[in-house]
């Protein structure tokens, strides 16, 4: 069942639904999912429909600008297939042109939360410092708390957030195959921590993908780790000597 939902939620990015849209040269693809998460998060929040379409709006353009700041970045190394934005957050497919670096991955995965976090900043500065209305005043605290709290989530070190894929590609660059060994442990670990705070925190959305990760990380984990044990367990055939081994042959 579990697998089932990890399996879902990574097909919430299909390419085939959806609307697309063309942005600063990017194939933007909005899934329907992006919609209903985003209005089942707001609904408790107020059941005003205006502070309902603000929270959407402001959610919407969170994600947008988080996933160009990956694009434009990308797009500077490589090709840039599209963005994804879906019920789970967003996603970026690229590919680098040529040799790539080791360092590519480290810095198309952080432009994201950098962009997210400016836009931030932005909010921040232009917030009116008189009493101005209060859906003007709602859209700019919004737009600093949700683009801060997209861009911190997504600096946790637990593939495939954004900290999570920097992580790995440092970890691989130094460790080369136990690597991704490494970062899969930190992030099974960071998962379960995450998600205790997310549920005592009353964040049930977050604590369900933190909780997908996390069980993807710990697959990832075991499969690695199964794969070293079976490189230095030496069965008992092994440890004969040649001479032993010979004389079992007759």
């Amino acid at each position: 069942m579990i697998g089932d939902i990890r399996h879902g939620l990574l097909a919430l990015g299909d390419p085939k639904r959806g609307v697309l849209l063309p942005i600063l040269g990017f194939a933007v693809r909005i899934h329907p999912s992006f919609w209903l998460v985003a209005v089942l998060i707001g609904l408790p929040r107020s059941p005003h429909i205006a502070a309902l379409a603000e929270w959407v709006a402001v959610v919407f353009v969170a994600i947008l600008v988080h996933e160009l700041g990956h694009g434009l970045v990308a797009g500077r190394i490589g090709v840039v297939y599209r963005i994804t934005i879906h019920g789970a957050g967003g996603e970026t497919t690229w590919r680098p042109l040529g040799a790539p670096r080791w360092w590519w991955p480290i810095v198309v995965s952080l432009a994201g939360p950098a962009a997210g976090f400016a836009l931030a900043l932005l909010a921040w500065q232009a917030a009116p410092h008189r009493a101005g209305s209060w859906l003007m005043d709602l859209t700019a605290r919004d737009l600093v708390r949700v683009n801060v709290a997209w861009g911190m989530f997504n600096l946790l070190p637990i593939v495939p957030l954004d900290g999570g894929q920097a992580l790995e590609a440092g970890l691989v660059a130094v460790w080369r195959g136990r690597g991704k060994w490494a970062c899969a442990g930190i992030g099974v670990v960071t998962a379960i921590a995450c998600m205790g705070a997310a549920v005592l925190s009353g964040h049930g959305w977050a604590a369900l993908v933190v909780a997908i990760y996390g069980i993807h990380n710990g697959q990832v984990f075991k499969r690695h780790y199964d794969s070293y044990r079976d490189a230095h367990t030496h069965t008992r055939w092994q440890r004969l000597s040649a001479r032993e081994r010979a004389s079992q042959r007759y």
